[in-house]
């Protein structure tokens, strides 16, 4: 209808009378006056003839039982169905362009035609005023080829109808069924008329309405819970993720966080899902949405063999952390598919689910929303050996053919999200013995922690110097001139005041800047009684490393050692990079003789471009930070010796 109401009576005569309405005022009594006017008995001539009815009913994706719209109903609020992207039968091919749905497709909205029997004469006419261009309408559910219901259509009485009784069984009914399919979203709130005219007699009209809304789904996005970098809620963009790749990704830092020196209990690894619809819906529904662990995009086809160690290429899934799954779980959902229902109540277009996040850094998710849930389970993400990355960032349907991009969801910008993938924090710890030059050659050295920081951010690992979790633990401890390699585990125990904040959720590690190592054979010649040490037992043709790892239990650098050996602050940097890389599980590999120019974890650590590589990498990707059994082995050990 228009902004004035009209309604035709009986007897040739038209009733207008102009009312200058608001919606939502002016749908209502739309609703009311077609009610009042059509859905009651009416007389022509002395005679009764009751109103027709166009009667719509719950699509099957929303209602198994495909029940009823109750009458009071049938105007305002309208009808609800989502646009159709699914694959109901399960077939090579998405249902918008299928050329038929094997038994039928529960998308589609169900409108029964009801015309009096009493008086089966004359023409029906079902047309569109208003919306057309959102629907298509079939005789069957099915979609046949030659099921396709052009509008408006007239319909021949009563050869193109069945006879049956009505609903309350009080007078027979000529019925006929069609089939309504929402094609495009409604981006604004209005919606779709379905009119229903029968012309009984010359002049005598009787007219229903059916008022649709096709609803779609206009974006799916991350919102953090307290677990950006800067511990808001606005999550950034992931450095690492490669320039042009389609979809973009977003991260998260879902470990523990420190308080006023204090470690939280838990991990902060729950984001929020935001879906918003295309249009407010005028009627509850709900959207299904499900996780998957999309492709870690580190080998793209071209360099498989080379990052086989972090992109396992082989398997369909990379993720590395398995706790609540590899795919992640919305927070209270205990389905085996992982499928969450997201209700968003008539008259809402916004809704968020909370979904829980795996620890392990590198780790990413997708998530896919759909009105279908049985749809979402069908889906799978593409990846493979030699594929490219755009592919391996699809969500695809298990049975449709064709290319990846054929066999992807419909719409993935609106009906899927970006990747969202998992950071760490990694805190560390770091004393100094007693009384160390303010400034000068003898200094400790200033770490270039930005130069740290860009080592380790391949691992999606960001290294802090807070304490460990408190600033004041960062302190002096007593000075010791010569400490051997072989005791610096034990001589550290006493003063890792972080070691009770070590846990899965919150990643720690402890470093010491010592003086001086003692010496070792290969320093002085031979060692043992008769040739002892001599001097300070450092010789200054140094020979020793810079720095040692007591196990998980921390690091030891030995700040003369670099003095004498001039290192450069790059070079410091690198060797801090390293060693707090064993912490995290990483190891030595130049003990096989093979050289590696470049790695950092080998003798190419001296060199200026050295960097982690994907075995080093792969082993701090997979550390689970349970790291305080051993810590609490040597402090055992360490007391027994005392």
């Amino acid at each position: 209808m228009s902004r004035s109401i009209h309604h035709t009576l009986l007897a040739g005569r038209a009733v207008h009378r102009p009312l200058r309405l608001s919606m939502p005022f002016r749908r209502v009594l739309e609703g009311l006056l077609v009610l009042l006017f059509v859905a009651e008995p009416v007389f022509a001539e002395g005679r009764c003839v009751p109103g027709i009815s166009l009667i719509p009913h719950y699509p099957k994706v929303m209602d198994p039982n495909e029940a009823a719209i109750p009458l009071s109903e049938r105007v305002y609020p309208d009808v609800v169905t989502f646009v159709n992207l699914d694959n109901d039968d399960d077939d090579g091919t998405f249902d918008n362009v299928d050329d038929e749905v094997a038994g039928g497709d529960n998308e589609l909205i169900k409108v029964t035609l009801e015309v009096p029997a009493a008086d089966g004469s004359g023409t029906v006419c079902l047309d569109v005023p208003k919306g057309g261009e959102y629907i298509s309408v079939w005789t069957n559910r099915m979609k046949s080829a030659n099921a396709a219901l052009p509008l408006p259509a007239t319909f021949r009485m009563p050869a193109d109808f069945s006879k049956g009784e009505n609903s309350t069984g009080t007078h027979d009914v000529l019925r006929k069924d069609i089939w309504v399919e929402g094609i495009a979203p409604y981006t604004i709130p209005t919606n779709t008329q379905l009119r229903l005219t029968h012309e009984f007699a010359p002049g005598q009209v009787v007219t229903n309405l059916a008022s649709i809304t096709v609803v779609g789904v206009e974006s799916v996005r991350w919102k953090g819970r307290g677990n950006s970098v800067r511990d808001g809620n606005d999550l950034d963009e992931d450095p690492n993720w490669p320039t042009g790749l389609q979809p973009g990704s977003v991260r998260v830092f879902p470990g523990a966080r420190s308080v006023d020196g204090v470690v939280e209990a838990g991990a902060r690894d729950t984001v929020d899902v935001e879906v918003t619809l295309s249009v407010p819906t005028p009627r509850p529904v709900d959207v299904f949405l499900k996780s998957f662990d999309v492709d870690d995009p580190t080998a793209d086809e071209t360099d498989v063999v080379e990052n086989h160690w972090v992109d396992r290429e082989e398997y369909s899934w990379d993720n590395r952390g398995r706790e609540p799954a590899k795919d992640g779980r919305f927070v209270g959902d205990q389905s085996a598919a992982h499928v969450c229902a997201l209700s968003f109540p008539a008259g809402t277009k916004t809704a968020s689910a909370e979904f829980q996040t795996t620890l392990q850094p590198g780790d990413n998710f997708r998530i896919v929303a759909n009105a279908d849930s049985n749809f979402l389970k069908k889906l799978e993400n593409a990846d493979g050996i030699g594929m490219s990355n755009s592919d391996k960032q699809r969500i695809c349907h298990k049975d449709v053919s064709g290319t990846f991009a054929d066999r992807e969801i419909r719409n993935p910008d609106k009906y899927a999200s970006n990747v969202l993938t998992v950071w760490r924090f990694f805190h560390l710890e770091v004393d100094t013995m007693e009384n160390p030059a303010e400034s000068g050659p003898e200094a400790n050295p200033n770490i270039d922690m930005d130069k740290v920081k860009k080592l380790f951010k391949p691992a999606y690992i960001i290294p802090v110097i807070d304490g460990g979790g408190n600033p004041a633990n960062n302190t002096h401890v007593p000075f010791r001139r010569n400490l051997s390699a072989q005791d610096a585990g034990t001589f550290l125990i006493p003063f890792i005041e972080s070691n009770s904040s070590r846990k899965s959720e919150f990643w720690a590690g402890y470093g010491l800047y010592a003086y001086q190592p003692s010496a070792i054979p290969e320093q002085i010649g031979a060692f043992g009684p008769g040739n002892p040490p001599t001097a300070d037992r450092d010789p200054d043709q140094e020979k020793h490393r810079e720095a040692v790892k007591a196990g998980l239990v921390g690091v030891v650098f030995w700040c003369e050692v670099a003095r004498e050996k001039n290192l450069s602050a790059p070079r410091w940097a690198r060797t801090f990079a390293h060693e707090m890389a064993h912490i995290l599980g990483a190891e030595d590999n130049y003990y096989d003789g093979i050289p590696r120019p470049n790695d950092i974890m080998g003798s190419g650590r001296n060199n200026e471009d050295s960097v982690f590589q994907p075995a080093a990498l792969d082993a701090m990707r997979s550390f689970s930070g349970n790291n305080k059994a051993e810590v609490e082995e040597v402090r055992l050990l360490f007391e027994n010796r005392q």
